[in-house]
């Protein structure tokens, strides 16, 4: 699999070993055996006397095979592709007899290993005696951060050394220790989920705290561990905003959704029914109504709960 650490490859050998043969598949390993299953090459298949072609990155397994694969029910496996499908990790199509899947961006997980490793490693050198050649004037350059970031350890320093004189204004500071609060700003934001007002909110009213203004005198230790484990940051906040934390959205239901697993219809009932038996919900498609009943006549396919369906009301 690719990543920014590298790739290995996975034998589809591995799909014999009994450990793999354990079910229920969790959901990492569902996603590994479609990859798996997906054809490396273009082929043809013979479904029920019908000929159809699976190209590189398909598979023309049924809902039923991948259910059976991944050792879960058919309602658990559709609600799982249609989220594959979503994140635009797979394409599905309906055909005739069958689904035919489809991986998006399939060689980036199938890399053909000669020219893709050759490739990679001239531009690793490159880079690498790029690296050393420019690494003094990278150093001594403040990084493009956005202007909120910039504004936001600009507005704490320059606030900061008015009342603080160990603390340098913005003007004066290294470009190091500009990177470094800028990065942090980022960090919390990007990677803790924590909105630009908040970080503004906290830093900002830091400075005036009769107990925060001697704990925060720089932006780059705010993502450090305290003695409760938690970051600095997230320990001023719950001193200095706990009043401000906003209330959860206010939602209600108002129906549920349900597919059809031969024409991929949507249905939104206001009533959710157990699927036991002949008690559940059925398509109403023309084209979906092949399930032959003992006393004549037909009836369309078992419709698939997929989820709850609000409304928000805050």
């Amino acid at each position: 699999m690719i990543d920014k650490k590298g790739w290995i490859s996975i034998h589809r050998k591995l799909q014999k070993h009994w450990l793999w043969q354990d079910k229920p598949f969790s959901q990492g390993q569902a996603w590994i055996d479609i990859l798996l299953e997906c054809n490396h090459e273009k082929r043809q298949v013979a479904i029920k006397n019908i000929v159809l072609v699976a190209n590189r990155g398909e598979s023309l397994n049924s809902l039923q095979t991948w259910s059976k694969r991944f050792g879960w029910n058919i309602s658990a496996t559709w609600r799982f592709l249609k989220k594959l499908q979503k994140a635009e990790n797979i394409d599905m199509v309906s055909e005739t007899v069958t689904t035919r899947l489809t991986v998006c961006n399939y060689d980036t997980y199938q890399i053909r290993r000669n020219a893709d490793e050759t490739q990679m490693k001239r531009k690793r050198n490159a880079s690498e005696m790029q690296a050393k050649t420019n690494n003094k004037i990278i150093s001594k350059q403040v990084k493009n951060y956005s202007d909120t970031i910039l504004q936001i350890v600009r507005n704490f320093y320059n606030e900061k050394s008015k009342q603080t004189p160990l603390v340098k204004s913005y003007e004066f500071l290294a470009d190091k220790q500009k990177n470094d609060s800028c990065d942090t700003i980022d960090k919390l934001n990007r990677i803790d989920k924590i909105p630009f007002d908040t970080i503004r909110a906290v830093v900002m009213r830091s400075i005036k705290d009769e107990f925060w203004q001697n704990q925060i005198l720089s932006l780059r230790g705010l993502r450090t561990r305290s003695k409760n484990k938690e970051m600095k940051f997230t320990n001023a906040y719950a001193s200095l905003l706990s009043d401000y934390r906003p209330a959860a959205p206010k939602k209600e239901l108002i129906a549920y959704r349900y597919d059809c697993p031969s024409c991929e219809k949507e249905y939104h009932p206001r009533e959710f029914i157990e699927t036991e038996a002949w008690n559940c919900y059925r398509c109403t498609e023309p084209g979906c109504q092949k399930i032959e009943l003992a006393g004549g006549g037909n009836i369309g396919y078992e419709l698939i709960y997929v989820e709850e369906i609000y409304k928000d009301i805050s």
